[in-house]
Parts: structure tokens; sequence; C-alpha cells
């Protein structure tokens, strides 16, 4: 995201410093949000980072199931993002998860980590987080399969992988 020039910075801490200092927070980040008292930033970090694997997790079962159905893959991205579900995942995303394109932007391991921070956070608050358990267990599996340096999107290589599909990525297809 910050290679793209989209970096949201999320900032806790004294107000007075905040906006002592926007002028180079704003020269960092596209986007600038202050969030109040210090931790504010990071834990809204984990709140968007669990988001972020859901809709993953969400986006990558809908992809094999259209593989299933017989759709090709950049079909179904094409389609997913002519309608009103596209999000900036699937637009960003769905062509390279489409391609096997799992490059690294923002690791398996990096997301892992922050879904086990929020998982945390939960406990502690007592909230029940049951779909975003189940993200995390999807998530170590794709640790588990050796996918940790991968892209955090390889988690439709994982679901490719359960459900029997042999096109997993770009270096395991004909060139």
């Amino acid at each position: 995201m910050a290679a793209q020039g989209h970096l949201a910075l999320l900032v806790g801490g004294d107000e007075s410093v905040f906006e002592k200092n926007r002028e180079l927070l704003n020269q960092l980040g596209s986007t600038v949000i202050y969030l109040g008292k210090p931790g504010s930033g990071h834990k809204m970090k984990l709140i968007l980072n669990l988001h972020l694997g859901t809709i993953g997790l969400a986006f990558s079962e809908a992809f094999v199931l259209s593989q299933k159905l017989g759709f090709e893959p950049g079909v179904f991205v094409d389609a997913f993002n002519k309608t009103v579900q596209k999000n900036y995942f699937s637009e960003v995303k769905g062509p390279l998860i489409a391609k096997g394109d799992y490059s690294p932007l923002f690791t398996v391991n990096m997301l892992l980590k922050d879904l086990t921070l929020a998982e945390n956070q939960a406990t502690r608050q007592k909230v029940a987080l049951p779909a975003g358990s189940l993200v995390k267990q999807l998530f170590m599996t794709c640790v588990n399969q050796g996918q940790g340096e991968m892209d955090f999107s390889s988690v439709a290589l994982t679901m490719q992988k359960l459900n029997g599909i042999e096109r997993h990525s770009r270096e395991s297809q004909p060139r």
C-alpha cells in the first residue's frame, strides 16, 4: 500500500503533539486519521486487519466456488468487480489471485500476527469473534502449508488446495 502511495496513518497520542506534527504526517501518508489516546492507532490497525482477513477469505471462497462451477478465474474477478460487491481487495488483489500471483506486499505472517493480537484484545474485552477465529485458523493453515512469506491473498491458494483445484500458483503453471 505504501509503495502505491496509499498509506493511511492511524495515529494515537496527545492531540497537541499530533496537531504540531500534522504537516509532516500528511507528507508521510495519503490519509492521516487521529484516533485519540496512545495505543488507539494500533488498536484500529488490528480491527481493520481483522476485517481485511475476513474479506480476503470470503472473496477466496467465492473464487474457489466459481472455479468449481466452471468459471475461469478472470471471468469471476471481472464479474465480481462489475457489481456493488466490488471493493479495494477485489479490485487490487482479485486480478493477481486470478493469475496466481501472490508476490508479498503484506504477508500471511504479518496478517496472522495482527489477527492473533486482535483475538487477544477481543478476549480481554469479552467480545465474541466467531468469524474472526475461523479466519485466523485459515491463515494458520496458510502458514502450515508454507505460505507465511507469501502475500495474505494466498489464502485463495489454500482454499484451492483444500478443494482439490490443481491450478495453485503462478510458479506451478506451465509457462
